[in-house]
């Protein structure tokens, strides 16, 4: 029995020994696959992410250029809407400038204007006070010569009948004809003229009673006045034109050979409402059945008190203009 047991064993033993080997061959045979597979799985892993990788960055590469892109055309819009911006802001500031520039000028002129205006008033004024004393003295020469000269009041006593015989004529013409047949004297036809001035509004008719050298001034007002026909005419459109109504009231006449004196209210209505009743004493002078000198007197202040500023202001400029010499 130990014979056979042994050599049982024996033979269990090489089984086993066999059977180890085996093993052990296919233990290290499946260790080289499952090392190669490790391998092979890991060559796989590795160059699938190498792949996704590259593709990842060409991806983000792409991204980027887009961004780039895009942050390169929102710059360029940047920039050209920073230049329209700038090209709008020199445009309102060269626009600022010349309406600054417009202001200064029109304030200038405004200036300009007013300082013109304030010289001829102030003229105006400096001038009343001599207005004043010669109207005195004419005052005084007119009471001299009423007090001495009976046969001139004579003579002006006809006057109220040609101005009757005015107050009838129908037409322009008829008040014309009137005039030359009621005016026998020279004297007493420049005052029949001037009592129904505002009759003979025809300023083309009107500069026919003035000789070539006749002058016409408001004493005191300038020392120039207006001489010859067309001047005189234009001098009297200067301030009667623009009136809306205009009437005299005469007072007291006084005739003396070739002078006429009379003391007489005109009435100026202006359309913006004022209205002014302005005393006057006209001195008048006839030659040859024409008038050669016509200077009014009256209070200039009267005038610059009542009058509106734009008629003011349309005096003084137009007396200015008045006989200036070309250029």
């Amino acid at each position: 029995m130990s014979a056979f047991d042994d050599h049982v064993h024996d033979a269990l033993n090489r089984a086993l020994d066999e059977l180890k080997s085996q093993v052990e061959t296919a233990f290290t045979a499946c260790r080289d696959e499952l090392v190669r597979v490790a391998a092979d799985e890991s060559n796989r892993l590795t160059a699938e992410a190498m792949t996704a990788r590259a593709e990842a960055e060409a991806a983000a590469e792409r991204q980027l250029n887009e961004w780039r892109e895009a942050a390169a055309r929102d710059a360029e819009e940047r920039d050209r809407d920073i230049e329209a911006r700038e090209r709008q802001a020199e445009a309102r500031e060269h626009d600022a400038e010349a309406r600054e520039r417009e202001s200064d000028s029109q304030r200038r002129e405004a200036e300009a204007r007013q300082q013109a205006t304030e010289r001829a008033l102030e003229e105006v004024r400096r001038a009343l006070d001599e207005a004043r004393r010669q109207s005195q003295h004419e005052l005084d020469q007119i009471r001299a010569n009423k007090e001495t000269n009976e046969e001139t009041l004579s003579s002006g006593a006809s006057l109220p009948e040609a101005i009757r015989s005015l107050d009838e004529a129908a037409s322009f013409g008829e008040t014309l004809d009137v005039l030359a047949r009621s005016a026998s004297a020279e004297a007493g036809r420049a005052a029949v003229f001037l009592v129904k001035g505002d009759r003979l509004r025809d300023w083309d008719r009107m500069a026919t009673f003035f000789s070539d050298d006749a002058h016409y001034t408001d004493v005191g007002v300038d020392g120039q006045g207006a001489r010859g026909p067309q001047q005189i005419v234009d001098r009297l459109k200067i301030g009667i034109e623009p009136l809306s109504g205009y009437y005299h009231h005469p007072r007291h006449m006084v005739a003396e050979g070739d002078l006429v004196i009379l003391e007489h209210v005109e009435e100026w209505q202006f359309h913006t409402g004022e209205r002014i009743l302005h005393p006057f004493v006209t001195v008048m002078e006839v030659r040859d059945g024409k008038i050669v000198r016509w200077h009014d007197y009256s209070n200039i202040g009267n005038v610059i008190d009542h009058a509106p500023q734009w008629w003011i202001e349309r005096i003084a400029q137009g007396y200015a203009a008045v006989g200036r010499e070309p250029g």
